[in-house]
């Protein structure tokens, strides 16, 4: 796919490492690791890297040779880390017929319709799960020049247990004691659906304005908050 002209969005420079410590994943005998992620003063990674800025720069790379694929594989490799069936995960997803078109089309409805359809077109490829298929989202949302609407994000378990526990307090506060079973079902740990990633885009956008707005230099970044959610700094327990 080609890309469209524009700024693309900015890199914090700050180490942001990968949440699991990180090796290669061998696809088809490519390492995007050994292939991409190289520091720009050369030599290989050490044990629980690479950053996110270094995964958008292998994105970039990928996008520039219009391979999906390897694009696909470092988000992966970021969001796998050693885990021991990591590798094999990546490859299941890839050897699917059609599934680097399936990458492609999604990449074009991101430029064009937005997240939410991308979403929609990545969740037809079995054993590939919302919590992974938003990790490619999230690194291509930041590697092309621009997309349509609000840039993806990630959202996995860890987060939906945090956006379940605040529902549930919410409303408990109002009364209702019901909320712990209904937040159980809309924010169980997997299956989202791409209406449910849509809610969730939503209010953390609305959430990042807020902060902002609250005048304690927050910065202007949703992802900051995605990870601070994650890391358990949002947590109402």
């Amino acid at each position: 796919m080609a890309s469209r002209p524009g700024a693309r969005p900015a890199v914090r420079e700050r180490k942001w490492p990968s949440r699991h410590p990180v090796r290669a994943i061998q696809v088809d005998g490519r390492s995007a690791v050994a292939h991409h992620l190289r520091r720009p003063g050369g030599g290989r990674f050490g044990f629980g890297e690479p950053s996110r800025a270094e995964v958008v720069a292998a994105v970039r790379a990928a996008e520039q040779s219009e391979s999906w694929a390897e694009a696909f594989v470092a988000t992966q490799v970021w969001g796998y880390g050693v885990t021991g069936y990591g590798p094999y995960r990546t490859r299941q997803v890839l050897a699917q017929p059609g599934a680097e078109a399936v990458l492609t089309e999604a990449m074009s409805l991101l430029v064009d319709k937005g997240a939410v359809a991308a979403y929609e077109a990545l969740n037809t490829l079995d054993g590939l799960g919302p919590a992974f298929l938003t990790k490619f989202l999230y690194f291509a949302g930041l590697a092309l020049p621009e997309v349509k609407g609000s840039r993806p994000l990630i959202l996995d378990s860890v987060l939906a247990g945090v956006l379940r526990r605040h529902a549930t307090k919410a409303g408990r506060a109002v009364g209702y004691e019901w909320s712990e079973a209904i937040t159980k079902r809309i924010w169980r740990d997997s299956g989202w659906s791409s209406h449910r990633y849509d809610v969730y885009l939503r209010w953390m956008y609305a959430a990042n304005d807020q902060l902002v707005a609250a005048s304690i230099n927050w910065p202007s970044a949703p992802d900051v908050l995605e990870l601070a959610l994650f890391s358990a700094a949002g947590d109402p327990e």
